[in-house]
């Protein structure tokens, strides 16, 4: 576990590794393994030999350090974690061409912009379809040196799972994946605007679709989120904005230097037109490794997150959870769409260091692969950075290193 450190000598970097490693020890030792936000203060391994034993110590050294690795970029290139691999993912798919041509036959109800659909097939690009089909799925991938033939979604022979957390009105994803992949889908959204709509909506007709009124967090119970004006919740909790300029009340000025001049201007502020209600809403939430125990599931084909800025707690949490018992992340693939994070001009241009954390920790404790990224930086939505700065977004897809079904067990 040496760390490469430029510019100091053989003596000098093996003495930082040292400290680096004898701190980690150190506090392991003292306090036991804390993760981001999972309340996790000594973590504990199951099944082997018993449920209560507890990690080594070299073992929670081994995952202290991949989370400084990743939160410091140390022995790491920053840019690669944002980096989509060559060659991971062969062919994809954003999931609006075979949806609309269910559509087209009567069976799908909630196919959207289908005109650009055709165009859509043969581009490379998801957003081509639209942003109601902006999470990239894929369809095959080679065999890699670890496994025994090549991956394809879905598999034969077994029926896909998958996990859709934030629908909002929205669930073009997950009857896409119930209808033109047969999967079964537990889709999740506590959002007030999705709880009036999901009764009436007609989607629950579809007996592949599963609905549970929770969100994803890295607690099991109850949080507070923002609510905005288009129904939308967020762990995001903006302050009030305010517009402020100089404005005239005095123009009357003396000539004299040893008279104090009159002030001819004055501050005057107002709101900058804040975009939610000014209240917080209390929703039920749930960690994924509380979800897939319920769900009585130990692995799923597809995770989808879009959960407006609680992906990197319930991320963290879980990453945490399965590391501290030698997994990796239970899914072959991930779809995540990442919101209001920074930019660091440490990390170079349109580099971010929290969704380069983030990436990072799905590849050393995930086992996960980037394989898409919809913009280098991601983009900007300039009516809400007002009152939510940084307000960032981005469209990551990852494959797992080894999936289900590839591998000798």
């Amino acid at each position: 576990m040496v760390l490469p450190r430029r510019g100091l000598t053989q003596r000098g970097a093996w003495l930082v590794n040292w400290l680096l490693l004898a701190s980690a020890a150190a506090i392991a030792a003292l306090v036991g393994f804390r993760g981001h936000g999972a309340g996790l203060v000594r973590v504990r391994r199951l099944g082997t030999p018993t449920a209560a034993d507890t990690l080594s110590l070299s073992q929670r050294v081994e995952l202290l350090e991949a989370q400084l690795q990743a939160h410091t970029a140390l022995g790491a290139d920053p840019l690669a974690a944002e980096a989509p691999v060559a060659g991971v993912c062969t062919a994809t798919t954003a999931l609006c061409p075979e949806h609309c041509a269910l559509q087209a036959k009567g069976v799908a109800k909630f196919a959207t912009e289908c005109d650009r659909a055709a165009r859509a097939a043969s581009a490379t690009s998801g957003n081509a379809c639209g942003r109601d089909y902006d999470h990239e799925v894929c369809l095959s991938a080679p065999s890699r040196p670890s496994s025994i033939k090549p991956y394809a979604f879905p598999q034969t022979g077994r029926r896909c799972t998958v996990l859709d957390f934030g629908i909002r009105q929205q669930p073009q994803f997950s009857e896409a994946m119930s209808l033109a992949y047969n999967c079964t889908v537990h889709a999740f959204d506590p959002s007030p605007v999705t709880l009036r709509w999901i009764q009436s909506s007609g989607l629950l007709d579809n007996g592949n679709i599963h609905f549970h009124q929770y969100g994803a967090g890295a607690i099991d119970g109850k949080t507070f989120f923002a609510g905005y004006n288009w129904d939308q919740v967020s762990i995001m909790h903006p302050f009030v904005a305010q517009a402020c300029a100089l404005s005239s009340n005095d123009t009357s000025l003396t000539n004299s230097s040893s008279v104090a001049m009159k002030q001819p201007f004055r501050r005057e502020c107002r709101d900058a037109g804040v975009m939610h209600p000014g209240g917080s809403l209390e929703v039920n939430v749930r960690t994924l490794p509380s979800i897939m125990s319920d769900l009585g599931l130990a692995h799923v084909d597809i995770v989808k997150i879009d959960v407006e800025g609680s992906e990197f707690a319930f991320l963290s949490q879980a990453l945490l959870h399965y590391a501290a018992r030698g997994l990796p992340f239970p899914a072959d693939q991930l779809a995540l769409e990442v919101h209001h994070y920074t930019q660091s001009p440490l990390y170079g241009a349109a580099r971010s260091p929290e969704v380069a954390e983030l990436s990072q920790l799905l590849n050393t404790l995930g086992g996960m692969e980037l394989f898409y990224r919809l913009l280098p930086g991601g983009w900007s939505d300039k009516p809400l950075q007002a009152e939510l700065p940084p307000a960032r977004y981005n469209l990551l897809s990852f494959i797992s290193k080894a999936p289900r079904g590839t591998v000798l067990m």
